[in-house]
């Protein structure tokens, strides 16, 4: 599920923070394995947000992705896209 688009000044619950290209993980593992990905969206939060890349983010902040189809994948893309998720307080900027 891709988030929908909204204006940045708008209250929102997800925004985009970066993506990554996986090259450890088969489509399959892929499905199976979130907790790897969420550890590289954080990855991909820290750097946005310019903060630690620390063991304490996971708890400051989800991450919801998206990932390719699995026509898609065997074609070549493995990119991995990155959201940050916040319920409370909503993200404003």
């Amino acid at each position: 599920m891709v988030p929908e688009p909204l204006d940045c000044d708008s209250p929102h619950q997800a925004e985009f923070v970066g993506a990554y290209v996986e090259e450890r993980l088969s489509f399959r593992d892929l499905q199976s394995n979130h907790d790897a990905v969420h550890d590289r969206c954080r990855s991909e939060l820290a750097r946005y947000a310019g903060v630690p890349d620390d063991g304490d983010l996971q708890y400051r902040a989800g991450t919801i992705y998206t990932y390719p189809t699995a026509a898609d994948w065997l074609d070549g893309d493995r990119t991995i896209r990155c959201f940050v998720w916040r319920a409370d307080p909503l993200l404003t900027r």
